[in-house]
């Protein structure tokens, strides 16, 4: 999703990714956190102040775990500041999610710690977005590049953007599914409730 971002000239998301801030000022790291390159929110925001264009971000999956007083916390400070605030809360099946992470960091037990679980309890981030920010988009990997893009480009108000629909990024291994599974029946059952059946491709087997 950044590097399809990027590609238009309406959208600068500075010089990183994952700038990994909020997770850190929080106090709440784990494995996927590092020392980020701003020591304070008065720096991290001045950065963002200093790029002109039109629509900017920070992609940092980390920050699903945030809580909703958290997220209360970093409205304030972005509110304060005069930017018209908009979250993208992008979800995929919590199994192919799972398998990323654990690929990402090359911790292939990952499936039996809570600090790689808690990133794909939807329902629980869902909950804490919903509690604090009026202008949320969700939606999911595997609906992105067909239903959700059109969605997405009038949520963000910026002019056509090219994703490539063919990239499968870190397809899970097959096993996986059967130890794990039935951890996310909750989580699976809410985005159906609430996103509709298709919301992740297919249902489940």
């Amino acid at each position: 999703m950044h590097s399809q971002l990027c590609k238009s000239p309406y959208v600068d998301m500075g010089f990183g990714k994952e700038y990994k801030f909020w997770d850190w000022w929080f106090d709440l790291k784990d494995e996927f956190s590092r020392q980020p390159p701003f020591a304070n929110p008065n720096e991290y925001l001045d950065y963002f102040e200093s790029i002109p264009n039109l629509v900017t971000g920070d992609i940092t999956p980390n920050y699903c775990k945030l809580s909703a007083d958290n997220y209360s916390h970093i409205n304030g400070y972005l509110k304060e500041r005069g930017y018209t605030v908009k979250v993208v809360f992008l979800m995929r099946d919590p199994v192919e999610r799972l398998w990323s992470a654990m690929q990402h960091t090359g911790n292939f037990d990952g499936y039996k710690l809570d600090s790689y679980h808690i990133r794909s309890r939807y329902e629980v981030t869902i909950k804490n977005l919903d509690r604090v920010f009026d202008n949320v988009f969700y939606g999911f990997y595997e609906t992105l590049f067909t239903k959700d893009l059109d969605r997405l480009i009038k949520f963000l108000d910026i002019p056509h953007l090219t994703l490539n629909p063919n990239k499968v990024y870190n397809s899970s291994k097959k096993g996986l599914r059967r130890y794990v599974d039935v951890d996310y029946n909750n989580t699976y059952n809410y985005c159906y409730d609430r996103f509709g059946m298709d919301c992740f491709g297919q249902r489940r087997i």
